[in-house]
């Protein structure tokens, strides 16, 4: 008898390569595959997105509760990252459970590979067994290493109460605009640009009160956005289920799917929303507990946008993007690490150049001030005029205090105070731009010297305890010097939205040139000989 043989053709549609975003995902397993890196890699995918992981523990747990967890270890943890980040280009970082060690070692590869980049914080935050730490201690240790770099955090009602508490800024919820309030001063106190306050479990009745049981209507995600100062309120229909397990691990790694495709925050948001709520309605039982959401409802995978959206940077990260750049990275660490500011640390720059830099510095001040002026008269608002006028005084004030220290060294008549050539170039410069620019142009030129000078004088090794070159230092460390950089850098990061690709790459070029222009200029105080 002879064997019989079918042959199924297999044919498809003509397709090509497409490029598919990235997004790191940092957090615990969850091994009956609701919440945690499992979820977020399904819904990760489900939104287009491609999912790499960090796992930071496993659990053994199902929809009834955890019932046993090991941590990852340091050094584990750290081959996982370096291994993620020294082959593939990550779009966005999401975390999840972060452990002591993942904080310190996520803060490095952070720094190292994703400045300026998207990176969503879902907080669950641990102590580890052995670990000294309480947990208010896990979390002081990760805004300052962590959550204020980061670009939006996501706690839900009993999360943000639990950090509020930590915080010292504990207050009762009762209504919306009490979520606001949260909302904000958890970005105020953090320093994360954006916070998407969950309403899940705070539903509203139809009187717009907190609900009883049996009572709910709606539940509202409450998101402040710093760069404009607004809240955007998400409503939606509460929905009786039992399936809501790993509900905020989908909702931040849908919101950070999106943020790589090049989605701004609050569309991010807004399709996420809908993503989970549409998870959780199609959701069959699975388990006996609390079960999941159905991840696959749907599959969703729209193409990455390229058009009508500035992908060149996120929106809170403009003045990381500035200083990133390629073009830009290289003056920009030669210019805060400068040997002159190594040399004021010291205590071993000669004193004639240091007088000549105090001299030369006033002589620009004065120009600095006249850009400033004139940035003023074309600003777009009247905040915007408002801040100017606070520059001019803080300008107005540093002129005073050189005129304090030229004293101590004979140095009198100001007046007659002429700028070098180095500085001359300078304030041409500046001048110029001031003249031909729009208001933006002026205030980017303006930042490389807020921003340098405070970044120098924060990050430099000072050897000294006293005298004229501590007191340099000091007045560029101290707090109202650095409140007037946050006020410079939320300024651009606000009046950055929107523009174009062309408008933020003639911005990098003015931050470039300028910032090249304060490396000559302390090069120049290094170059001048003592009068014999």
């Amino acid at each position: 008898m002879t064997e019989q043989s079918t042959t199924i053709p297999i044919t498809w549609p003509e397709l090509s390569p497409s490029k598919l975003s990235t997004v790191l995902t940092v957090a615990g397993s969850d091994s009956s595959g609701g919440a945690g890196i499992e979820a977020d890699v399904k819904a990760i995918t489900a939104n287009g997105a491609y999912a790499l992981t960090a796992i930071t523990a496993l659990t053994a747990q199902n929809t009834k509760g955890v019932d046993a967890v090991q941590y990852t270890t340091k050094d584990q943890f750290e081959k996982i990252l370096n291994a993620n980040f020294s082959d593939i280009d990550i779009g966005v970082i999401k975390t999840g459970l972060l452990t002591v060690d993942a904080i310190d070692v996520l803060a490095d590869y952070v720094t190292k590979y994703h400045v300026g980049k998207p990176f969503v914080i879902d907080p669950v935050l641990v102590a580890t067994t052995g670990a000294t730490l309480s947990k208010k201690d896990v979390l002081l240790r990760a805004i300052d290493k962590l959550i204020k770099k980061a670009t939006l955090l996501t706690p839900n009602y009993l999360e943000a109460k639990e950090i509020l508490k930590y915080l010292n800024k504990d207050f009762d919820i009762e209504t919306l605009e009490d979520l606001q309030k949260a909302a904000k001063i958890i970005q105020t106190e953090t320093g994360v640009v954006s916070v998407l306050l969950k309403g899940g479990h705070i539903p509203w009745d139809s009187n717009n009160k907190v609900a009883s049981s049996g009572n709910e209507k709606f539940i509202t995600d409450v998101l402040y956005h710093s760069i404009d100062n607004t809240f955007t309120i998400y409503k939606s229909d509460f929905i009786t289920t039992e399936n809501t397990h790993g509900t905020g691990c989908t909702l931040a790694s849908s919101i950070s799917a999106n943020l790589a495709k090049g989605y701004d925050v609050k569309h991010s948001i807004d399709q996420a929303i809908r993503y989970v709520h549409g998870g959780i309605v199609a959701a069959e039982k699975i388990g006996h507990g609390n079960g999941p959401l159905n991840h696959v409802y749907h599959i969703v995978s729209p193409p990455a946008l390229t058009n009508n959206l500035n992908t060149l940077y996120t929106e809170g990260h403009f003045v990381d993007f500035l200083k990133n750049h390629p073009t830009v990275k290289p003056i920009w660490e030669l210019y805060v690490n400068h040997p002159f500011v190594a040399q004021v640390s010291s205590g071993t720059l000669p004193k004639h150049q240091f007088v000549h830099y105090l001299k030369q510095d006033h002589a620009y001040l004065t120009t600095y001030a006249r850009v400033n002026a004139l940035a003023a008269a074309v600003a777009p608002d009247i905040d915007c005029i408002r801040m100017q006028a606070g520059v001019l005084e803080n300008i107005a004030h540093e002129m005073t205090l050189h005129v304090g220290k030229l004293a101590k060294h004979g140095v009198y008549d100001l007046k007659s105070l002429e700028l070098s050539r180095a500085g001359k170039e300078y304030a041409d410069h500046l001048l110029n731009i001031a003249h031909q620019g729009d208001w933006l142009e002026i205030l980017v030129s303006l930042s490389p010297c807020l921003f340098g000078y405070g970044e120098a004088a924060n990050a430099a090794d000072l050897k000294i305890t006293e005298g004229e070159y501590f007191d340099w230092v000091q007045d560029y460390r101290a707090k109202d010097f650095n409140d007037a950089m946050e006020l410079g850098r939320q300024s651009l990061e606000k009046h950055s939205i929107g523009i174009s690709t062309e408008k933020a790459l003639k911005l990098v070029k003015i931050f470039a040139d300028v910032s090249l222009l304060e490396v000559y200029f302390w090069n120049d105080a290094l170059s001048v000989e003592e009068e014999k």
